[in-house]
């Protein structure tokens, strides 16, 4: 697929439907797009564009440089298995990675500030990733259908779950918090749907966090141990408001 210079612009759903494009080619003098390795990007080489799901390559190195992922960039990229990210990645906007079903793990730097909603909704093979440290706010069903995501460790920085985040995920056994003393999170339209890391201290049983919530009885939880919770917590703490999507444990990890 080769584009003129008279070509400035696309919507954000031009290519969809487009699944064997392999190549894209831009004109060098077009003024705001250009193309690294066959894909479409920015003039400056710094947002994807596009990717060409019809790619038969199952890694995808995301270049040095680039800084956003624009909305539907990698959407429905059948045979992507693994996509790394640089260090220079601060933005993956709303449903970058969507129906990518083959797509297993995300490598991902902690120079990452925002992940949109929905970014990796429906990639059902997805059971590796790391959330950034920089990261603040998971967003409305980030998460949701990746039903091979079996544990996944919130960071200390994020203070927000936003609803649906992961919808329905009953793969999802292990939610392992990493937390300071005075961090609060915050999930949206839950009751009580807040707590506070109102302690952490040592103990003869190791180390422990207590978790304050508005209205309810303060929860323990000691590094490293799981803890079972019923219903109404996880309900509380991490659940959905349609769904009890938390049949496992939750565990401490406290941040050094």
């Amino acid at each position: 697929m080769s584009i003129p210079a008279s070509v400035k612009d696309f919507g954000k759903r031009v290519f969809f439907g487009c699944k064997v494009i392999t190549d894209i080619s831009v004109a060098k003098d077009n003024p705001t797009l250009s193309s690294i390795d066959g894909n479409l990007y920015n003039k400056a080489g710094t947002g994807l564009v596009f990717y060409c799901v019809g790619k038969t390559s199952e890694v995808f190195n995301v270049p040095n440089g680039v800084t956003s992922l624009y909305a539907f960039s990698v959407y429905e990229a059948k045979n992507l298995k693994k996509v790394t990210l640089p260090n220079t990645l601060e933005l993956i906007r709303e449903e970058a990675f969507r129906n990518c079903y083959a797509l297993e793990e995300i490598v991902m730097a902690d120079s990452v500030k925002t992940i949109e909603r929905a970014a990796f909704m429906d990639c059902k093979s997805l059971s590796k990733i790391t959330l950034p440290r920089s990261l603040s706010t998971i967003t409305t069903e980030t998460f949701r259908g990746c039903n091979s995501l079996a544990s996944l460790t919130i960071p200390s920085n994020v203070t927000t779950i936003e609803k649906r985040a992961f919808g329905t995920l009953d793969s999802l056994k292990t939610v392992i918090f990493e937390v300071t003393e005075g961090c609060r999170l915050t999930i949206h339209d839950q009751e009580d749907g807040s707590f506070l890391v109102s302690e952490i201290k040592d103990t003869a049983d190791g180390k422990m966090a207590v978790l304050t919530f508005p209205n309810k009885d303060n929860m323990c939880l000691y590094e490293g141990r799981a803890e079972e919770l019923s219903y109404d917590e996880y309900y509380t703490v991490m659940g959905d408001d349609n769904h009890n999507v938390y049949v496992g444990s939750v565990t401490l990890e406290v941040e050094r």
